[in-house]
């Protein structure tokens, strides 16, 4: 089946195509300006994590080591920190659930 527009069908569905074609290339620009920022995220979260790491190396060499509890502590949010945007299709993970102290 063959169907017919008149000038003002065509006229009507160019327009369509050219709205369409518009949203097209935000939704473009747009995903690229997500995944630049997830990649920022994920830099700068690693930055974060690696002064932490970092500290409680410092703090283990002064001897002033923290405890267990602590170090674990400081691992979770290090180990969170580096997963924030590493995984473009999941860029914010559910965090580690927190150490239980020991009593």
């Amino acid at each position: 089946m063959k169907f017919w527009f008149g000038r003002a069908e065509r006229q009507r569905l160019a327009r369509i195509e050219r709205v369409l074609d518009e949203l097209l290339r935000k939704e473009h620009k747009i995903m690229s300006q997500l995944s630049d920022l997830i990649t920022a995220l994920n830099d700068n979260t690693n930055l974060v994590a690696a002064k932490l790491d970092k500290l409680a190396a410092e703090l283990a060499a002064a001897g002033t080591a923290p405890t267990p509890e602590q170090l674990a502590q400081l691992q979770g949010i290090s180990d969170h920190l580096k997963a924030l945007g590493s995984d473009p299709a999941n860029p914010v993970p559910a965090p580690a659930p927190e150490p239980t102290p020991s009593t």
